[in-house]
């Protein structure tokens, strides 16, 4: 069997957003969305995404999350990355059940399409 290239993974995405976004009734796209406008705007940016041609992502900032842990003598260490705060808190959830004695923390990070990244909350 021949290995499936990413372009052909990408045109079966874009494929199926299209899908999706034919199907779902407009009352579900315009489901409200953290840091996005709605539902159909992160479809839309899936597609867009998949589309090697488009360079509208060249202008988009990645987010992630990082968890941290504190020790006063050897400062913070970095434990986990999330790519959303939900994801980054469920985990310090599960973490300080397991280790009520260590200090967490997260720090919210964002790059640009050329690498450059910034830190753009401490908590």
């Amino acid at each position: 069997m021949e290995k499936i290239t990413a372009k052909q993974r990408l045109a079966f995405i874009r494929q199926d957003i299209a899908r999706v976004l034919e199907e779902l009734p407009q009352s579900v796209l315009n489901t409200p969305i953290e840091g996005f406008e709605n539902l159909e705007t992160i479809l839309n940016n899936i597609a867009i995404a998949c589309d090697e041609e488009d360079q509208e992502p060249s202008h988009w900032l990645v987010t992630w999350f990082e968890v941290y842990r504190s020790d006063e003598e050897e400062g913070t260490e970095t434990i986990a990355s999330f790519d959303t705060k939900k994801q980054a808190l469920d985990f310090m959830y599960d973490y300080s059940m397991r280790y009520p004695e260590i200090e967490l923390g997260y720090d919210e990070w964002q790059s640009s399409a050329d690498g450059n990244g910034r830190q753009i909350y401490k908590k």
